[in-house]
């Protein structure tokens, strides 16, 4: 029988979790070195996305060494994103096992305080809204993997009129918990993958499956 050690950025078998492509500190946090803490954050605030699937996008941010900054409000046009759709953020605190949603948007910016420091750092994931079935769904992904909606672990997602499927990918025996929120409500699915290393992943309801092949 295998032996698989658990990691935050890795699957089982060792293979590192990618986004798809490497973070980059924001323009306003050089803004911010050049003329002053009104121009951007005074820590550091590095981005990223994953494309998952047919043009389905999930976005991830760094906030650190903001120890001694005045707290920054980042709209999405700020992070990046402005060329996808990241209408929702979800972070877990350093305090809470359980991921928090609000929403996102350049009216409604991601509030980022000094207790994004340097022990601490904050870590934060947008999603688009699956609007399903009369659910609004939003994918955080992996539990608690540091990119939960990795390409290397997601192969496809397939909206239909009452669901959103997933296609994973991972190794024979390994098990993994992925999270999202329907109507606001964190609800939590366990796969443990067969034979061919493919499972596929229903989120379209309160009592929604898994099936491994």
């Amino acid at each position: 029988m295998k032996h698989y050690t658990y990691s935050r950025c890795c699957t089982a078998d060792g293979l590192i979790l990618r986004p798809s492509k490497p973070a980059t500190a924001i323009d306003k946090q050089f803004w911010q070195r050049a003329w002053g803490n009104e121009f951007g954050p005074g820590g550091e605030v590095w981005t990223t996305y994953s494309h998952v699937g047919q043009g389905w996008y999930f976005g991830i941010i760094l906030a650190a060494a903001m120890d001694n900054s005045p707290s920054f409000n980042l709209t999405p046009s700020d992070a990046g994103f402005h060329f996808f759709n990241a209408t929702r953020v979800m972070t877990r605190s350093a305090h809470s096992v359980t991921p928090m949603v609000y929403t996102f948007s350049e009216d409604n910016p991601l509030m980022l305080t000094n207790g994004c420091n340097r022990p601490n750092f904050c870590m934060y994931y947008t999603s688009p809204v699956f609007t399903v079935g009369g659910m609004e769904i939003s994918i955080y992904g992996e539990e608690p993997k540091f990119v939960p909606m990795s390409s290397d672990r997601v192969a496809n997602i397939d909206v239909t009129n009452d669901d959103v499927i997933l296609t994973l990918k991972g190794t024979t025996g390994e098990s993994t918990i992925f999270t999202n929120f329907i109507n606001g409500e964190i609800i939590r699915h366990s796969c443990t993958f067969g034979q061919t290393g493919i499972a596929h992943l229903s989120l379209g309801g309160l009592h929604s499956s898994c099936k491994s092949y």
